[in-house]
């Protein structure tokens, strides 16, 4: 039984594990929370928690990067400030990431930044006029290493505060 539905009996299961893909596929929540939320509130393992926010970060994916790029062409075509502003923004130079601009996708979206993630990532390689077919590899390479990353870090969290509260043991500081 999940932590939800002792608060809230009447919400069945399969709607609390549909929610997490759902989740994930919300911006600023993400992989991140969409990972704890599974595991605390729904009550999934790790890996279910992780395969679930990954699907549906995934599927996230899947639909945003043709929008982007099949809409993004055409705003920037029918307004100057839109086009002003990509052209700008094609002048950032990319050495950070050894001038590979696909790694720098990889990487907003795999690392914990504040604001990162695909809602940023996708936008920022059709401005740098990375490939679809590209784009869209690399979200998807850059969502596992998150969901592998944020699993392993929230297991951490969850295994630390387990051992403090429910044990004898004190802690390291």
């Amino acid at each position: 039984m999940s932590a939800l539905n002792q608060f809230v009996p009447f919400i069945p299961p399969i709607i609390l594990k549909i929610s997490v893909p759902i989740l994930a596929m919300l911006p600023f929540i993400e992989i991140g929370l969409a990972i704890p939320y599974g595991i605390i509130i729904v009550g999934l393992t790790p890996f279910e928690a992780a395969a679930l926010a990954l699907t549906g970060h995934v599927i996230a994916i899947l639909i945003v990067t043709p929008l982007i790029y099949k809409h993004g062409k055409s705003l920037e075509q029918k307004h100057s400030l839109v086009k002003k502003l990509i052209n700008h923004a094609r002048k950032v130079r990319l050495d950070r990431f050894f001038g590979i601009r696909e790694l720098g996708i990889i990487a907003f979206i795999a690392l914990p930044l504040p604001i990162g993630g695909i809602w940023y990532a996708l936008p920022a390689a059709f401005i740098f006029n990375v490939p679809k077919k590209k784009t869209i590899f690399c979200a998807i390479v850059g969502s596992i290493l998150g969901s592998i990353q944020f699993t392993l870090l929230w297991t951490g969290v969850f295994g630390l505060i387990k051992l403090w509260f429910f044990n004898t043991i004190e802690a390291p500081f």
